[in-house]
């Protein structure tokens, strides 16, 4: 007579990303694949999303609307800025 023992799995999964620009690790140990990915996929959507922007477009975000400031140049003069829903002009509060 064989002894049939039980076989127990286990899943291992990590996620690795960015929250509120800080970096995060996590890892998990499922019981299954789909618990594994259900943690993955939970994880994920709670990181920051991927800039499709460069590194240099980044620091041209407007920090009081979140919003892509414009470059301007005139007379030597450069500055960034974007247009309000009234019409006028931000520069970002600086």
């Amino acid at each position: 007579m064989t002894d049939q023992g039980n076989v127990s799995l286990e899943t291992f999964t990590s996620v690795e990303g960015t929250k509120n620009g800080v970096k995060v690790y996590f890892s998990y140990t499922a019981s299954s694949v789909a618990r594994a990915y259900q943690a993955a996929t939970f994880l994920c959507d709670r990181l920051d999303k991927p800039s499709t922007q460069n590194e240099h477009d980044v620091e041209h975000v407007c920090p009081l609307h979140g919003v892509q400031m414009t470059k301007h140049e005139k007379n030597g003069d450069v500055w960034y800025s974007h247009k309000l829903d009234d019409g006028t002009w931000c520069r970002g509060g600086g």
